[in-house]
């Protein structure tokens, strides 16, 4: 309670100050201890040799470990997202140009779990993933698939 003197929060709420000040403290206010965020200890070219050991394998999944990620992966609504799932709705829908252009990363995010109408910028987020993850290997494909 902004502007109450913490020995004073147990006679308005019934609760011990000490509860209070401890769920004040830090960035999951009110809603239980929260994960550290993930990060990524890989170069972009570090993570493009680990799809191009990883992609061309169907159905293999994408170990977050192996893209540096020591505690776990990157969540949506509370759940770890599988990149192999994310790179296979891409492609399934034409690649990330094909995306872009017929705005599909909503139907992309909710198909992943998302709620959009509490996770409103889930599509922005679930871009940004795979143009995190997955760019790099989508052009050196499309580049192989040229003809010289």
């Amino acid at each position: 309670m902004p502007g109450v003197p913490t020995e004073k929060v147990a006679t308005f709420t019934g609760h011990d100050p000490s509860d209070y000040l401890g769920a004040q403290a830090g960035p999951g206010r009110g809603r239980g201890p929260s994960r550290p965020r993930a990060r990524s200890t890989l170069s972009d070219e570090q993570i493009l040799e680990v799809m191009r050991r990883t992609l061309p394998h169907p159905g293999r999944p994408i170990a977050w470990v192996d893209l540096g990620y020591r505690n776990g992966g990157l969540t949506l609504a509370g759940k770890e997202v599988q990149l192999r799932d994310l790179w296979d709705m891409v492609q399934g829908a034409g690649g990330f140009a094909a995306v872009c252009s017929t705005r599909k990363w909503t139907s992309v995010a909710i198909a992943l779990g998302a709620d959009t109408s509490r996770l409103t910028n889930a599509s922005h987020v679930v871009k940004g993933w795979y143009l995190r993850f997955f760019a790099n290997y989508e052009k050196s494909l499309q580049s192989q698939e040229l003809p010289s």
